[in-house]
């Protein structure tokens, strides 16, 4: 969907948009969350429409074999994971490494609490990608009481997994997904 239908639907929705994901960058990971709901997936949707950027994000495989959804996921930037082990020699993040150093833009989304459930700490991949293909991270946080979608400050990955991880823990934790039990808690 186009820019102006999905301005509209987020004013009659009542949600907006406090930042902006940074002009000119051409490589990056973009991690959302709290991932809580299905309904991320839309307001990630809508946002990217909105900021006119670039965008792929990770999906089950499964959902792009689907009859007309699966074309329709791969023409809105999916990019088709297997996640059955064993099929594949190097790992899901080896891979998407790879294919960030061959791409001249790739700018991937993703929510690295790795599923909807509660998850007491974030996945590792995403920094791992970024350290190796040496991109930012760019925090973008849905805030449902709030009804706003959050651009936070790109980082870029230092040498301490642990403390970067914190640091994204602690931003994305600020905010409040859709089912609040399920979101990423601020340390305290």
């Amino acid at each position: 969907m186009n820019k102006f239908l999905w301005t509209q639907i987020f004013k009659l929705a009542g949600w907006k948009i406090k930042g902006n994901f940074p002009k000119g960058l051409k490589k990056a990971i973009i991690v959302a969350g709290p991932h809580t709901s299905n309904w991320d997936f839309p307001l990630g949707l809508g946002t990217r429409a909105i900021g006119g950027f670039p965008a792929n994000f990770m999906i089950k495989d499964s959902w792009t074999k689907l009859p007309i959804l699966g074309k329709g996921f791969l023409a809105m930037g999916a990019v088709p994971v297997s996640r059955s082990k064993g099929r594949q020699k190097k790992s899901l993040t080896e891979l998407t490494i790879e294919e960030m150093k061959e791409r001249d833009e790739f700018v991937l989304c993703i929510a690295p609490e790795g599923t909807r459930k509660y998850q007491p700490k974030l996945k590792s991949g995403f920094w791992h990608i970024a350290k190796e293909a040496n991109i930012p991270i760019v925090p973008m946080s849905f805030d449902y009481p709030t009804k706003t979608v959050y651009w936070n400050k790109p980082m870029m990955p230092s040498n301490s997994k642990e403390a970067d991880i914190a640091k994204i823990e602690k931003v994305l934790g600020q905010y409040t997904g859709k089912f609040p039990e399920q979101g990423i808690k601020p340390k305290l």
